[in-house]
């Protein structure tokens, strides 16, 4: 059986050895980092839901604009969030907040007997508020290289 050598421990050419430069990027174990990927693209999953709810489900008025606009923001903010996880790890709390909001608002704004909103703003508040709880407990994902 020949012998298989992973990237970092394969005979390099002269010139082309491996340094901290060069070395592939580390990245925490499945604990933190998956689940924080699986939580982000959950909550933009969500948030488009969201923002195309009121087209699919038929929403007027303030419930329209309400599932619009917080899952326009609910996906921008999911979408930051992948695309640079460290500098953004705060904005969960925000999508925390969301996902909260959503939950009350029926109530606050007085669409709570649209129960096509109504359910729409609990399922998907609470779907929210879990998700960034769950990626804020994991610690969020490190996209930055680990140098010895």
């Amino acid at each position: 059986m020949p012998d298989i050598k992973g990237p970092e421990n394969r005979e390099r050419p002269p010139g082309h050895e491996l340094t901290a430069e060069t070395a592939p990027p580390t990245y925490p174990g499945p604990a933190g980092g998956r689940l924080s990927l699986i939580t982000d693209i959950g909550v933009l999953v969500a948030g488009v839901w969201l923002a195309v709810a009121p087209f699919v489900l038929g929403h007027d008025g303030i419930a329209f604009w309400n599932t619009l606009v917080t899952g326009a923001v609910i996906a921008v903010l999911a979408l930051a969030r992948l695309g640079s996880p460290p500098r953004t790890s705060r904005l969960g709390l925000v999508q925390l907040a969301l996902g909260v909001w959503l939950i009350v608002s029926p109530f606050l704004l007085g669409y709570d007997d649209d129960l096509p909103a109504t359910r729409t703003s609990y399922a998907t508040g609470a779907v929210i508020a879990v998700l960034a709880l769950a990626s804020a407990a994991s610690g969020g994902r490190a996209r930055s290289v680990t140098r010895d």
